[in-house]
Formats: structure tokens, C-alpha cells, sequence
């Protein structure tokens, strides 16, 4: 989840890899979750390996040119648990966060600090938005 879209190549170097249900479903969500946040993903300020706020956190963050909302890609490179504040952010004020990948609630921000709660190799697709 790099932000630059995604190619689908079932054919690599002529062995046929055709992806089963669960991959395609998963490709399904991920364009749909690029779709609805292009801005972000297309935008100038990009920012690769964001700083973490715990070990074995990979994060990308893609931050909307115009109205500051961003995108933070996290991945959890471990195989432990991870619980509590795992990056730092720009604070506007009231801003709103959600985890897009897993619909999960169990991510919260205070002031400019992003927390959750990640399973061993868990992706996460968090969106901070700016309450109007």
C-alpha cells in the first residue's frame, strides 16, 4: 500500500497466477479505499516511513495538498501485539480517525497522537480527518 495504485499481473513470466476469491475481494477493497482517497494518495506531500512511535510499525503517510486530511498506512512488522500510541500528527484542532482497511473503531487520536491496538502483521489504512 504505496499510494501508487496497483497492477494486476496474474502472468509472471509465463506461470499463471490467478488470484483466488479472498485476493480478489481484497484487491476490490483496496481500489475502492484508493478511489475515495486519491487526494490523499496523489497528492505532493508524501512521505515515506513516517516516524513510528513503537518498534516494527511501518508507516506511509499521504497528506491531502488542500484540505490537510491524510492517509497513514501502517503495517505491523512483528509478531507481538502492539497496543497504544503508534504515531504523531498534525493536530487541527477536533480531528476524526478511522481505520479504512479493517473498520475497526479501535483506533482513537488525542491532540496529535494516533492510537490503536495492531495484530502480529496487521495492515491498518488510517484516515485523519479534520471536523468541520
Amino acid at each position: 500500500m504505496n499510494g501508487s495504485g496497483l497492477v494486476i499481473w496474474q502472468d509472471i513470466f509465463g506461470s499463471w497466477l490467478p488470484y483466488d476469491d479472498y485476493q480478489k475481494a481484497e484487491v476490490k477493497r483496496w481500489k475502492q479505499i484508493w478511489l475515495d482517497n486519491k487526494n490523499c494518495f496523489l497528492s505532493q506531500n508524501v512521505f515515506p516511513l513516517w516516524p513510528a512511535l513503537q518498534h516494527d510499525i511501518v508507516i506511509n503517510a499521504f497528506i491531502c495538498d488542500l484540505s490537510g486530511e491524510a492517509i497513514f498506512t501502517v503495517y505491523n512488522n512483528s509478531d507481538e501485539f502492539i497496543k497504544g500510541d503508534i504515531l504523531s500528527c498534525k493536530s487541527y484542532g477536533e480531528n476524526k480517525v478511522c481505520d479504512l482497511w479493517n473498520n475497526n473503531t479501535d483506533v482513537h487520536i488525542t491532540g496529535d497522537k494516533i492510537s490503536a491496538s495492531l495484530n502480529p502483521h496487521q495492515v491498518a489504512v488510517i484516515k485523519v480527518k479534520i471536523k468541520n
